[in-house]
């Protein structure tokens, strides 16, 4: 038994390495960058940003404290952290169907899957990963004890998905409605449904106490959220019928977490593109979820019930995630599919098992794992173009040979073609410049911007304000017009100097305004 546990373990390390290796040549990419500088320099503001996700904070400051700025450990750990979540997925649909083939199976096909491999090569999205981890074991262990096991059970259940509750609140609050659900899946036993009753009283307590405590503490956020100022701060009631298009992201997002792993639909650096024939495909297996609970109340077949529940999963653990972000749609590669995905697989594993026949058991694992595998090759393949450790680093040392080592603070313009000019500088801003000079103040971190008026009001105006991420910096002085750097970028990654030019073409700006920059 021992020897078999090390050999499907061995199974799921392969199958991750399988898809995601060229993340083990990837560096790190956009906030990555600002959190690693800000736990060298001890820029706490630097964290603002992550105060809703913990998780964060916690493994950007134990893996920076440990291995710095090499990108290499970050990424074997991304690997190691979706091999530990198929793992405790496999023990929580094992526990769940009472069925070793569902949770074996389930472990194999969330071990490879495209379905949110975001959280596997971005640093700051391994929280989704680690809070997964945790959840699923801590649900697992409530579940066995709700099968009739001895009181241990529930207090490691409790213990677990309490974790995974600080590692990440707001993804977490769809247990409130998961734990019911429960109940469509036959899970409990009749000699637990009284203490099931009295948990899920307990529950129903602690959201409406979590409820009012959140609204007196949050309550001015709620307001402020995209979702209030899409959707309910309009002027009139038709102008909220007319914002209801952001319910098409939703259906969409979920489309392409069903179906992105065999179809390429667009995707911008993981953001999806909005199609409406995608998005009603979505809302159709939305609409047989709805058939399948009336299907369940007529049979009560516990494997209606399961697939029931599967489905529901798959669909409520998104909700938090649009709730967040609704004016986009989501890829199936973004970090917001990841708990979305294990009810999907869910589904999927059980279906193939209750089939009861090996020949489409054993197909439609294939189909599944190998054009997860391909479509997890081709998405990482594609992000390499700017991604790829090689090509980042040597672009910010081409700009740090580049530039003065005696003047700060400094302006970055890049102009030129995407996706390098844009995800591999622009985005990712200037903190792995200031990683490379050793710069400790903020204020002295170059500005990186291609907006004309902007940098006219750095060279023209003191006091300006500019946005980093987490943070709000004033600059206090003018900057000098030598002070300001440009470069071309192409598509290949090459760069060429255009200083010069783009000074001069300032100057001439700044002069027609009736303001004359600095020159030191």
């Amino acid at each position: 038994m021992k020897k078999f546990k090390w050999m499907y373990i061995t199974v799921l390390c392969v199958l991750t390495l399988v898809s995601f290796w060229r993340y083990l040549g990837f560096t790190f990419w956009k906030d990555d960058w600002y959190l690693v500088w800000g736990i060298f320099y001890n820029h706490l503001p630097a964290f603002r940003q992550f105060g809703y996700r913990p998780s964060a904070v916690i493994e950007f400051y134990w893996m920076t404290k440990l291995f710095g700025a090499n990108a290499l450990p970050w990424q074997i750990t991304g690997l190691a952290l979706r091999v530990c979540a198929a793992l405790a997925f496999s023990f929580f649909a094992t526990t769940l169907t009472s069925s070793s083939a569902v949770g074996l199976l389930s472990g194999v096909l969330a071990a490879g899957t495209c379905i949110g491999m975001d959280a596997v090569g971005w640093p700051s999205a391994h929280g989704v990963l680690i809070t997964a981890i945790f959840f699923l074991m801590g649900l697992g262990y409530f579940v066995r004890y709700l099968h009739g096991k001895n009181g241990v059970w529930l207090l490691l259940g409790i213990l677990y998905i309490g974790i995974a509750f600080v590692l990440d609140p707001f993804r977490m609050f769809p247990l409130f409605f998961i734990i019911p659900l429960l109940v469509l899946a036959g899970t409990i036993s009749s000699r637990r449904r009284d203490v099931f009753r009295r948990i899920l009283t307990i529950g129903g307590v602690g959201v409406a106490v979590s409820a009012v405590l959140g609204w007196i503490i949050f309550g001015n956020d709620i307001m402020a959220s995209q979702l209030f100022s899409h959707l309910v701060r309009q002027p009139s009631f038709a102008a909220i019928v007319k914002k209801l298009y952001v319910i098409g992201n939703y259906f969409n997002s979920m489309a392409n977490c069903m179906f992105g792993w065999l179809f390429r639909f667009p995707e911008d650096a993981s953001t999806g593109v909005y199609n409406k024939a995608v998005a009603r495909l979505g809302f159709l297996v939305f609409c047989i979820m709805v058939g399948m609970g009336y299907g369940y109340r007529k049979t009560k077949s516990k494997q209606v019930g399961m697939l029931l529940f599967s489905v529901l999963w798959m669909f409520l653990f998104y909700v938090p995630n649009w709730l967040f972000e609704p004016r986009l749609t989501m890829g199936v590669t973004h970090r917001y599919m990841v708990l979305s995905s294990f009810g999907f697989i869910l589904a999927i594993s059980y279906g193939l098992v209750i089939i009861r026949k090996r020949s489409l058991l054993i197909a439609g694992t294939v189909i599944f794992v190998a054009s997860n595998m391909l479509m997890a090759n081709y998405r990482t393949n594609v992000a390499s173009a700017y991604r790829a450790g090689g090509l980042v680093n040597s672009l910010w040392h081409t700009i740090d040979r580049d530039v003065s080592k005696s003047k700060t603070p400094l302006i970055f313009v890049f102009e030129g073609e995407d996706p390098v000019k844009f995800y591999t500088l622009s985005l990712s801003g200037p903190s792995q410049f200031a990683l490379l000079r050793g710069i400790t103040d903020i204020y002295d971190t170059p500005i990186v911007t291609d907006d004309r008026k902007f940098i006219q009001q750095f060279l023209c105006k003191p006091n300006v304000s500019r946005t980093m991420p987490g943070a709000v910096v004033v600059q206090k002085d003018i900057i000098p017009l030598n002070h300001v750097y440009a470069w071309r970028v192409s598509r290949s990654g090459a760069l060429t100097n255009i200083s010069m030019p783009t000074r001069r073409e300032l100057l001439i700006s700044a002069m027609d305004s009736g303001c004359v920059p600095e020159i030191d």
